[in-house]
């Protein structure tokens, strides 16, 4: 049970992350070299991230239900799951921003 309320911990970190534009780039969003070039590649590089993290943590805290309903002992798939997602969606959001944006942030 500890791992659908960390997944629902997350799954409201990032719905923050996705509905509110930041006015400035903060420790509170998605890092990488290209999406902290300006603050368009930082708020596009946090609404892309978003999206796969809240669809995961959907899948995941849905799948924890299921399993402990079915009374399944092994809660740490969903946790397995939610990681996936995250190592996913930073691969996606690289390519996302690159192909929006040039290496110095500008548009291409």
């Amino acid at each position: 049970m500890r791992n659908i309320l960390l997944c629902g911990v997350i799954l409201i970190f990032f719905l923050i992350l996705r509905f509110v534009k930041q006015k400035q780039i903060t420790g509170f969003g998605y890092k990488s070299k290209l999406s902290m070039q300006n603050l368009t590649t930082w708020n596009e590089g946090n609404r892309y991230v978003s999206n796969f993290i809240i669809v995961g943590s959907l899948l995941s805290i849905l799948l924890g239900f299921i399993l402990n309903y079915m009374n399944y002992s092994n809660m740490y798939i969903v946790l397995y799951i939610n990681i996936a997602f995250v190592l996913i969606s930073s691969l996606f959001t690289e390519l996302h921003l690159r192909k929006l944006f040039n290496k110095d942030g500008s548009p291409k």
